[in-house]
């Protein structure tokens, strides 16, 4: 098992599950949806800032986008309210974890068959 550490994540990152591992590369749909599968959180790098989701929804958008609809728990971000709904992009995503976190998934407010997503490929 690897620490976050060593993907750039800070040292306080919770520990790594060897469900699928970490990738230094695009995050593409099947990894977002295997953590919100198995009920675990996600540690992504997005925009600069390192951060803690919970994948809700994922899928692709009308252009074709792979995207995220995720409850963000911790980490930065430009607006700086760190935790709140957002959508992600995940062809721009480039470091991410399975956490060895539970998600609790659904939160509130999140409502199936997200309009944001065209082709939804999983969701809670």
């Amino acid at each position: 098992m690897r620490s976050t550490r060593s993907l750039g994540f800070p040292a306080s990152a919770p520990i790594l599950c060897p469900l699928i591992g970490v990738g230094g590369g695009t995050m593409w749909w099947h990894v977002a949806c295997d953590a919100l599968n198995a009920g675990k959180r996600l540690a992504i790098t997005y925009d600069g800032f390192t951060r803690v989701v919970e994948a809700h929804a994922v899928g692709q958008t009308r252009d074709g986008n792979p995207i995220m609809r995720a409850w963000q728990v911790s980490g930065g971000s430009r607006s700086g309210n760190a935790s709140n709904w957002r959508l992600f992009r995940l062809d721009r995503t480039w470091q991410y974890a399975i956490l060895d976190e539970a998600s609790e998934a659904p939160r509130s407010g999140y409502k199936r068959g997200d309009s944001d997503i065209a082709v939804i490929r999983c969701q809670v």
